[in-house]
Order: C-alpha cells, then sequence, then structure tokens
C-alpha cells in the first residue's frame, strides 16, 4: 500500500483546541499542540478556524519565511531558538540545551512581537 506525501510545505491537522496562529507546535497523542522550550516541533500554526478540529500548519522545512512569536526582544540577524509557549528567542545564558529554530530576519522588541524567521528546515540542539 502506497502511503501519500505532501510537497506544499503545509499540512492539515487535528487539534485538541484552537491554536493561536504563528507559536510552533509539536504532536501529542496524534494531535498538535504548543510546542514548549524542550522540543524545536515541527512547524508553526498558520491557520487554526473557530470552530474546525484541525488547523493547517506551516512545516519548517517550507520554501520561504515564517513569522513566529517572540519570548522576549530578538536582534535581527540573531539565531533564535525554541522558548516556551511556542515562541522563539535569542540564545539564553543560562545553562542548557536549546533547539535553535533558524535566523530572525526582523526585529521583535518585547514578548509577544512577531519576528520573520528564516527556519533551518532542520533543527539543531545547541548546549551552553
Amino acid at each position: 500500500m502506497s502511503m501519500g506525501y505532501k510537497d506544499l510545505g503545509y499540512v492539515t491537522l487535528p487539534v485538541a483546541e484552537r491554536l493561536t496562529e504563528n507559536l510552533r507546535v509539536k504532536q501529542d497523542s496524534g494531535v498538535c499542540v504548543i510546542a514548549g522550550a524542550d522540543t524545536a516541533g515541527f512547524g508553526t500554526v498558520f491557520d487554526s478556524p473557530f470552530d474546525d478540529p484541525r488547523a493547517t500548519i506551516a512545516l519548517y522545512n517550507k520554501p520561504g519565511t515564517q513569522i513566529m512569536i517572540a519570548s522576549d526582544a530578538i536582534n535581527a540577524g540573531a539565531d533564535v531558538y525554541a522558548a516556551a509557549d511556542g515562541k522563539v528567542c535569542m540564545l539564553p545564558v543560562t545553562a542548557g540545551t536549546y533547539h535553535k529554530i533558524g535566523v530572525a530576519l526582523t526585529v521583535a522588541k518585547a514578548d509577544g512581537d512577531g519576528v520573520e524567521v528564516a527556519p533551518n528546515g532542520a533543527c539543531l540542539s545547541v548546549t551552553v
């Protein structure tokens, strides 16, 4: 039996609840949930209709850039890493392992700002 595949960079997957656009996601028990700082996830929420049990996810490896939500100020040109609540941040100074998501192409001034990111495609882990 042959399985289908998607080559457009977007997938529609089940969700447990409506998800906020531009936050990073992972799968948990067969549904998409917001990714924490402990995982890179595999994409960002592109569209999550209010009354639909599914969301469209923009995969990290799709062509082009993605808007992501900053957890703090981010400089243009800085590498961005997985942060709590599906957000991204610059490399924290606290010792730990962090998941690089990509490079910021624009500035985020504060928590909650959108930042344009060129994703890595294959996320890397960095230990500080």
